[in-house]
């Protein structure tokens, strides 16, 4: 079972080369959920090929898919820190998935969750 949400930021890293980085997330400890995943793929408008290779690639990964308790929270989220700290709905969809299935968000966007209480969080600020 995944401790670890890894954010599309991430990977981006990783899809650029940062065989570092990659090998620290590869693990079967590591997770993404339907809204990262989706991110990855929309951004990847270049071709056909490189959204299959993406995907593939995300297979090593547990896919935490939305659900009522997630979208619930992430309602939560966005009234408590969507005008106070300009919270964005993909955030808050990615801080409720870790909160809810208790896992530790790995993020270069330290600054984007730091402020959402209970929130565990690793990467680079």
């Amino acid at each position: 079972m995944a401790t670890i949400l890894v954010d599309s930021d991430v990977f981006i890293r990783i899809f650029k080369g940062d065989d570092a980085l990659e090998e620290q997330v590869l693990s079967p400890n590591a997770a993404v959920n339907t809204l990262i995943y989706l991110e990855l793929i929309q951004g990847a408008t270049k071709s056909r090929a490189e959204i299959q290779e993406i995907e593939e690639y995300l297979l090593q990964f547990e896919v935490v898919h939305l659900d009522k308790n997630i979208c619930t929270q992430t309602i939560r989220l966005v009234r408590q820190y969507g005008n106070s700290h300009n919270l964005r709905l993909a955030d808050a969809f990615i801080a409720a998935t870790a909160l809810e299935n208790s896992l530790e968000l790995f993020t270069y966007n330290v600054k984007d969750f730091e402020f959402i209480s209970g929130l565990k969080l690793s990467g680079v600020a």
